[in-house]
């Protein structure tokens, strides 16, 4: 016993010395680096010791010790502009802190702080601002009031970089009332004022919150809101001036760095560019290009392996590629921008961010495209409008692409542990931000919103240590290329002619693409082209829009039909359309393909007479499409809303038409929850939801509804799925937020990235009774072709030619709103199970349909 007693107090006491001894050795190399002025060598020997000691680190001494050395490792990388390294470093710092329940460090200001500020310089603006807000909601417990407000400069830094300047507006002036705030920090928050001010050409304004005072009081910040103004008003000199007082006093402060020193010179050469002096723009961005790459000699351009992430970079390879006389050296210098802008955004995991990142390479493709063109137009090269497509297509859907590679990816390799972690992540990641905004609609307490966003922010960084090491496993992980002879090949095969849009901001390029011929078009983007686009979606917004004016219809109709130039596919038995931006809302096959008196809309020569139409979101996504097994179980929801405003008492005929096919599973009334939807998802070949549904606005996000509860486009991103086909019959499952790029932020997007490669969906609030009858016909259509690109296309045909239904029913508003996104599938025999049914079934519903006068709109 007293034997024992003796070993146990060896034990605990050697441990205690060897704890002791640990975290000492962590101090005295943290001192030691410091105090022999850190330098890149030796900030890497640091490092090494760093992970040498993570592996061994066990009490909570020692714990807080290496979150201390991950910190000043952080500081210093960041010192160095090594922005990659120090955010891994301070998000290691954090998780560690936080994980471990450790106390007695300012974990705000040496890891929160500085982590958001690096999320905003690289792009990252959906976890800078959740990491922003977090630390704003500590230093409010803490009752740290000059933390708080430091959180809300940094924040309003996030809102501005967003494009959210009234947000940004109303925070900081909330702020500048606080009776606790010192003078630097209104300073601060004057400074980011005037910024946002001048941002929405509120000049004036500005001029009143800024003030320049004695030389010595004025900051770097100060000179360069001045030079803005000056900037605005054309004072070309004076905004120089003020430039130059912002270089001189940055010089003076003991911390700038070369990125601050560069970011002046991109200020420079933007002044010199408005006052055409070209020479010395081209010479700043190159002196400002060999700061931040010292191994750059001036003359010749860098190369990809000199680059890393910086965003300054991005300004300088711009700046150089439009003040480039050749235009070779413009799409060299395009490319690098291109190649800094993959490395930006590389480590950003949420969707909001990726797409706000595309929009400045959106406008980088335009560019190269308009360059290619104008030399496309002296010398018909093939080769120079297959890299124009080349930079068109990178440029659509890159987000969607990405989130569907990676289901290819774990397609490809089942069992991979890494591959199954990130899928669970990105999963959890989109529900967690599901449930984010629930909780902002409902108000719901800070508490519980700060509890959201810390637990997001775990998932965040989770998801980026998975990721990367997924990137280093796999060299497939690229989503696939493709040549225009490829594309001619597969349209050869299907009998297809393609037109493929990019809306651009000046102009409409178009790439008109069949078996034997790859071409080029630019449709220059005047008053009478917007008025057009406009005026024809203008005509479904209503159902008597159409008919309260249909020659203006039908010249309209045919007006746009030649201005996007598709009489050039008029030879082609199937049309594929690659829309892009608002001509995404277009429903093509309403067009008219020539000139006509009659106003019987089933004589009008409308486009879908001519050809079976399809669509697709990309080039990509119509090459890489896979052949998938079709089968008969159906999945229907019919919530039909009995006793409410918006019922749908026509979706009760969708569902007896659905439960004719004894491989069917119909939710009917109080059992369309979404519950029995998530029960039976994975289960079917078809998914057809007869339910209302929104496009959403600013606040709320595109959602379809089910009888218990509404889904918000962000859970539906959470589900990995694949059936054949999603038949969404209700209204507007092709509208959302349209981003540059990337579209509208609808459901039937929500579906794609979920996995869907095939969709049936709406473009407007479509009507409740018109809707059911097409159903019936899409239907009646598939059992006999077991093709929904045909069967869509004879739905419409067979609604027009019905007899029973009046000449104003058959305007366009009510038969052309749903369009097919996926394969051209070949037509094959059908069983024939359903038809008999089905006309019966039919029959009576027209007797009934005869009889009734309510129409309703669905959505």
């Amino acid at each position: 016993m007293i034997r024992s007693f003796f070993i146990f107090l060896f034990l605990t006491t050697s441990m205690g010395a060897f704890s002791q001894s640990l975290t000492d050795s962590i101090y005295n190399d943290l001192d030691t680096f410091i105090a022999n002025k850190p330098n890149e060598n030796s900030l890497h020997a640091l490092g090494e010791r760093a992970l040498h000691y993570t592996s061994r680190v066990e009490e909570k001494e020692e714990k807080l010790a290496l979150v201390i050395l991950q910190c000043n490792l952080a500081y210093y990388h960041k010192s160095f502009d090594h922005h990659t390294e120090a955010i891994n470093l301070y998000e290691n710092a954090y998780r560690n802190y936080s994980g471990n329940q450790l106390i007695g460090y300012d974990i705000i200001e040496y890891c929160l702080k500085p982590l958001g500020n690096l999320y905003t310089i690289r792009g990252d603006f959906t976890n800078a601002e959740n990491t922003i807000k977090q630390y704003i909601f500590m230093a409010g417990k803490q009752g740290d009031e000059p933390q708080k407000i430091a959180g809300i400069i940094n924040l309003s830094v996030v809102y501005h970089n967003t494009g959210n300047y009234d947000l940004a507006i109303k925070i900081l002036k909330e702020a500048i009332k606080n009776p606790e705030i010192g003078t630097e920090q209104k300073n601060l928050l004057e400074n980011n004022l005037t910024a946002n001010l001048i941002a929405l050409h509120k000049i004036e304004e500005a001029q009143k919150t800024l003030s320049l005072g004695q030389e010595e009081n004025n900051s770097v910040e100060d000179y360069k809101n001045a030079a803005q103004m000056a900037f605005r008003e054309q004072d070309f000199d004076q905004a120089l001036h003020y430039l130059e007082k912002a270089g001189s006093k940055l010089i003076k402060s003991p911390d700038f760095t070369a990125r601050q020193i560069a970011k002046i010179y991109v200020e420079q050469s933007d002044v010199y560019l408005a006052s055409e002096q070209f020479q010395k723009a081209d010479s700043i961005l190159r002196a400002a290009l060999a700061i931040l790459i010292p191994v750059f000699d001036g003359k010749k351009g860098p190369v990809e392996e000199e680059l890393y992430p910086e965003n300054t970079l991005l300004d300088i390879f711009d700046g150089l590629a439009y003040l480039a006389t050749d235009w070779q050296e413009a799409l060299k210098y395009y490319d690098l921008s291109f190649y800094v802008s993959h490395l930006l955004q590389q480590p950003i995991n949420t969707q909001e961010a990726r797409i706000i990142n595309q929009r400045e390479n959106r406008k980088r493709s335009e560019k190269c495209i308009e360059l290619l063109y104008q030399h496309y137009q002296i010398t018909g090269e093939t080769e120079i409008l297959k890299k124009a497509f080349d930079y068109a297509e990178s440029s659509k859907a890159v987000v969607l692409k990405e989130a569907l590679n990676r289901k290819s990816l774990l397609k490809q390799y089942p069992k991979d542990s890494l591959l199954i972690a990130e899928k669970e992540l990105a999963s959890k990641q989109e529900t967690t931000i599901d449930l984010l905004v629930r909780s902002q609609l409902t108000n719901s307490s800070e508490e519980t919103i700060q509890a959201i966003i810390t637990e997001l922010n775990r998932i965040n960084f989770s998801l980026k240590k998975v990721r990367r090491s997924i990137s280093q496993k796999y060299t497939e992980d690229k989503i696939p290329r493709f040549t225009i002879e490829q594309i001619q090949e597969k349209l050869k095969n299907e009998k297809a002619g393609m037109s493929f849009y990019f809306y651009g901001q000046d102009a409409i390029y178009q790439f008109i693409i069949t078996e034997s011929l790859a071409d080029l078009k630019q449709i220059p983007f005047d008053n009478d082209l917007k008025i057009s686009i406009q005026n024809f979606i203008a005509f479904f917004d209503t159902p008597s829009a159409i008919n309260n004016n249909i020659n203006s219809y039908k010249t309209t109709a045919f007006e746009l039909y030649r201005k996007l130039q598709l009489d050039q596919l008029n030879e082609v038995e199937n049309l594929l359309i690659i829309p892009d931006g608002v001509l995404g809302f277009i429903p093509f096959e309403a067009l008219l393909t020539h000139k006509t008196r009659t106003n019987i809309y089933k004589e009008m020569p409308f486009l879908m007479k001519h050809s079976k139409m399809f669509y697709n979101t990309s080039a990509a996504f119509y090459m890489n499409a896979q052949v998938r097994e079709k089968g008969e179980k159906v999945l229907g929801i019919f919530p039909v809303f009995e006793g409410r405003k918006r019922m749908l008492k026509y979706s009760l005929d969708e569902a007896e038409l659905m439960r004719a096919n004894p491989k069917a599973q119909i939710f009917v009334r109080e059992e369309a929850t979404k519950a029995n939807f998530l029960k039976q998802l994975g289960q079917n070949d078809i998914l057809h939801l007869s339910t209302h549904a929104s496009g959403g606005n600013f606040v709320v996000p595109a959602n379809i509804e089910f009888i218990d509860d509404v889904m918000l486009v962000h859970e539906l991103y959470g589900l990995s799925i694949d059936p054949y086909l999603v038949v969404l019959s209700a209204c507007e499952t092709g509208v959302g937020k349209l981003q540059k790029g990337e579209g509208a932020m609808s459901i039937a997007r929500a579906f794609q990235y979920a996995g869907v490669q095939n969709l049936l969906f709406s473009l407007w609030q479509v009507n409740d009774y018109s809707t059911a009858r097409l159903m019936q016909e899409f239907y009646q259509s598939y059992d006999k072709t077991h093709s929904a690109f045909v069967a869509n296309q004879q739905s419409k045909w067979h609604y027009l030619e019905n007899e029973e239904i009046s000449n104003p029913k058959k305007s366009p508003y009510y038969w052309s709103a749903f369009v097919y996104y996926g394969v051209p599938e070949t037509v094959e025999s059908g069983n024939g199970y359903f038809y008999i049914i089905i006309i019966s079934t039919l029959l009576s519903i027209l007797i009934i349909a005869i009889a009734l006068k309510y129409k309703k709109p669905k959505g």
